[in-house]
């Protein structure tokens, strides 16, 4: 702030002695300065050597708070799944929590050749006032390969910002004579990157792990037992999965055909012209069920916002399905009102999606409670 006096009053006393484009240049200078010393976005210190971001972003969507600081391809990530202000513990992404374990927060160190270290341990107390979101952190994290980064003296102020687009933001069911609440959380790309699903009282929540628009791993905490599931790719499909290895993915084009879990059950799937389910059957031994869909609507369904490309991302639907509302849970175009041996019936907001979904059985009658979705900057 003193460099800042002196100049404000170099620039008064010489006001009538310098040429305009003099003042620009002066004004330019105390502008930059401005910007330098009281809107720092933030700081930290990898293995003891400062990493400065050269941009930040806070996003708030769904009750979650994501902070992204960026420096050249490096990138630190923190996630709040439902902000609270105070000081939070850092989940155990990369060991596991063990079972009944909060996921208060999460953290990431993505390094310059986009290998991720996952959070062990740390703390992180954050604000939210005035629409401006900071915090302080530390934080140690492993790779898959056991490298260790120690993360310290980290600090970030940054304004915040919702996700851009129109995206869902949360859904909401009655089962089993309780209240299932379900809220995601987006980044400044519009790529989903958190959920906290909570029912009676119980809260389970998820988050995923991006390297650019790929996503390569999902860490999962709360009422059930913590694990952390990575992501092999084959070409830009996911094509299995690691650690633990459960899940191995077949496509027919852009669209996925089948999936085998644990070796020994099998779903297959067969879609209609315009990419929507229209069959899908599991094998388990000498078992199979099959469960039909059909009578689509002309209206998009929500799983078309919840990830960028759905023919790309169909492997995470599979994976987090658990938490998604939409009919079909692997994703399709549009909205079946046609499943099994009964029918489903919609309300849309102004965009053309999907608000409330009723189910009705055979004869007509409602079978269960119905659906309730929320949407954020949808027209």
């Amino acid at each position: 702030m003193r460099w800042l006096f002196l100049t404000v009053s170099f620039n008064v006393f010489t006001n009538n002695l310098l040429k305009p484009i003099g003042r620009l240049v002066l004004f330019g200078a105390l502008a930059v300065s401005c910007s330098d010393d009281e809107n720092p976005a933030g700081y930290a210190e990898i293995n003891g050597t400062p990493f400065t971001p050269s941009s930040a972003v806070a996003v708030i969507s769904g009750k979650g708070l994501f902070v992204e600081l960026a420096s050249g391809t490096s990138y630190l990530r923190l996630w709040v799944p439902r902000y609270k202000g105070g000081t939070l513990s850092v989940f155990n992404a990369r060991h596991g929590a063990g079972c009944g374990v909060e996921m208060q927060a999460i953290a990431e160190f993505l390094d310059d050749s986009g290998k991720v270290h996952y959070s062990v341990s740390g703390t992180l107390a954050v604000s939210l006032v005035g629409g401006i979101a900071s915090g302080r952190f530390s934080f140690y994290a492993e790779s898959m390969d056991d490298s260790e980064v120690t993360v310290s003296n980290g600090t970030f102020t940054i304004p915040v910002s919702g996700p851009p687009g129109c995206v869902l933001s949360r859904s909401d069911r009655e089962i089993y004579d309780n209240q299932r609440i379900t809220h995601y959380t987006y980044n400044q790309a519009g790529n989903l990157v958190g959920i906290s699903q909570t029912t009676a009282g119980e809260t389970i929540s998820a988050y995923i792990s991006y390297h650019n628009t790929k996503p390569v791993s999902i860490a999962t905490g709360g009422t059930l037992c913590s694990s952390l599931t990575l992501l092999n790719y084959s070409g830009d499909k996911i094509s299995s999965t690691a650690n633990p290895t459960s899940h191995a993915f077949q496509y027919n084009g852009s669209l996925l055909q089948q999936y085998t879990y644990f070796t020994d059950q099998t779903f297959t799937f067969t879609y209609s012209e315009e990419s929507n389910l229209v069959e899908s059957t599991w094998a388990y031994d000498a078992y199979t069920y099959t469960v039909t869909y059909g009578d689509y609507d002309d209206q998009p369904n929500p799983s078309t916002l919840v990830l960028p490309a759905v023919d790309q991302q169909q492997a995470v639907l599979v994976l987090l399905n658990s938490f998604f509302p939409f009919i079909p849970a692997t994703g399709s175009a549009n909205n079946p009102r046609q499943l099994g041996a009964g029918t489903v019936e919609y309300e849309y907001n102004k965009a053309g999606y999907p608000v409330k979904i009723t189910f009705k059985d055979s004869a007509g009658n409602p079978a269960g409670m119905p659906i309730l979705l929320r949407y954020t900057n949808c027209r």
